[in-house]
């Protein structure tokens, strides 16, 4: 079912899968979070606190969260700013990006080395983890299924006007933000009809896309938690917080809240209150940013020598954020 490469120093071992999260999507154990009074730059200092001393790694989607939801896919190029943020975050915490694209493809967008992947909503997990080379993929044997789905969408969805079908590797995301509101309908009759004849393929909805992904009981929050364990960062030793704006980014919240061994918990990004898993929010990805710049900065402030002292021994000695 999973392949697993780690090259390094480190060994490495495979978690339990029947020991998965076995819901996905829960909306029934959501709070409903006012994003006025959740604001995480806000309550910065409360973070801190629940923190608690330990080392920080950072989990982080990309589209809707580093960078705005743009009319084209292909265009969602993250601002220098926020790329110069992300640059930062990466050479000061351990940091993992969270998304729904193929890695090669987030990758390119982001064009930084150092980091670890969990791309097609956590189906490819690829990147560098602590020095090490990683490379973990979920449900190799879907893919003939995914690459017929995905001709043959392409083919249907030709006539659709405004619709746009992309290859991420362990899904195929349809995208109908740019199609007549009335011809919705029409596309989503084709994906159900073309989605049948595959009964180990299920069909997920985020943010004016469909997804047609593996029906198998794996997902952001599972990726998530395969990283924590498996690359050995302990809820006792290390705090996850993870970012995101979509449904698919809930699974990511849930597992957090659920399992509070692991250590952690979500920020939502969001402009309006919603229902969520998440224990945080932030509006955008301007404030994203600026999160992560806070975060860096008392970093550093904490590494920072103390009246003149040696900067690496006060380093060594200084307790985590």
């Amino acid at each position: 079912m999973a392949s697993c490469c780690i090259h390094g120093p480190a060994e490495s071992v495979v978690p339990d899968l029947n020991k998965r999260t076995k819901t996905t999507h829960d909306a029934s154990s959501r709070i409903m979070l006012n994003i006025s009074s959740t604001n995480a730059l806000d309550k910065f200092g409360d973070l801190q606190n629940l923190i608690g001393g330990k080392n920080l790694v950072l989990f982080l989607d990309y589209d809707g969260t580093l960078t705005p939801i743009v009319s084209q896919p292909d265009q969602a190029r993250i601002s220098d700013e926020n790329r110069e943020i992300v640059q930062a975050v990466k050479d000061t915490f351990p940091t993992n990006i969270v998304s729904g694209r193929a890695v090669d493809k987030v990758s390119a967008f982001l064009n930084l080395e150092g980091l670890l992947f969990a791309g097609s909503h956590g189906f490819d997990i690829r990147g560098v983890s602590r020095g090490n080379d990683v490379k973990y993929e979920v449900a190799a044997e879907y893919l003939p299924a995914l690459r017929a789905l995905r001709d043959a969408l392409r083919a249907r969805l030709a006539g659709v006007a405004g619709a746009a079908v992309e290859d991420n590797v362990y899904s195929v995301t349809v995208h109908y933000r740019n199609c007549a509101r009335e011809d919705v309908p029409e596309l989503k009759s084709i994906l159900d009809a073309e989605k049948a004849a595959y009964e180990n393929i299920v069909i997920t909805e985020g943010k004016m896309v469909y997804e047609l992904r593996p029906n198998f009981v794996w997902h952001k929050g599972e990726a998530v938690r395969w990283i924590l364990e498996n690359q050995r960062f302990p809820g006792n030793e290390y705090f996850g917080i993870y970012i995101g704006d979509d449904k698919t980014d809930e699974d990511a919240f849930q597992t957090l809240r659920e399992h509070p061994e692991l250590g952690g918990l979500g920020i939502l990004v969001s402009e309006e209150d919603q229902a969520s898993h998440a224990t945080f929010s932030l509006r955008n990805p301007d404030e994203v940013g600026q999160f992560l710049a806070r975060l860096v900065a008392a970093e550093q402030q904490r590494r920072a020598p103390a009246n003149g002292c040696d900067a690496a021994a006060a380093a060594a000695a200084a307790p985590p954020l």
